[in-house]
């Protein structure tokens, strides 16, 4: 999982907090899902940056990943033409599925080079 992510940082958490866009979902009694998104206008895209979506071991094969998505869309103080936005590994396959499964599109691709002798 280390390969794909990159965990949020305490100052991105508490911007998604200001936003109102920290969600979490419990199953049985504990922390299941924790979704967050702030305000982000880059990359060419007014809207959202996801920024921590995690779905602890228990929650895992539940259904639960479309389900904490909607819930975000459902909280954010989105105005017209925003968009929620993310950056996912290639290599995570079910962060992708789940991504197209609720709607979303593949729009850009970044490509990260390092000097020789860096990688």
């Amino acid at each position: 999982m280390r390969t794909w992510t990159e965990a949020a940082t305490p100052e991105q958490l508490q911007s998604c907090a200001e936003t109102g866009a920290l969600c979490t979902i419990e199953v049985d009694g504990q922390r299941a899902v924790i979704i967050a998104a702030a305000r982000d206008d880059a990359n060419g895209m007014r809207g959202f940056q996801v920024y921590e979506f995690l779905l602890d071991d228990n929650a895992r094969g539940r259904g639960l990943a479309p389900v904490a998505m909607q819930l975000l869309c459902d909280v954010l103080p989105a105005q017209t033409g925003d968009t929620l936005w993310g950056t996912v590994h290639v290599g995570n396959g079910p962060s992708i599925g789940n991504a197209l499964a609720v709607g979303c599109e593949k729009t850009a691709a970044f490509v990260w080079v390092q000097r020789r002798g860096e990688l």
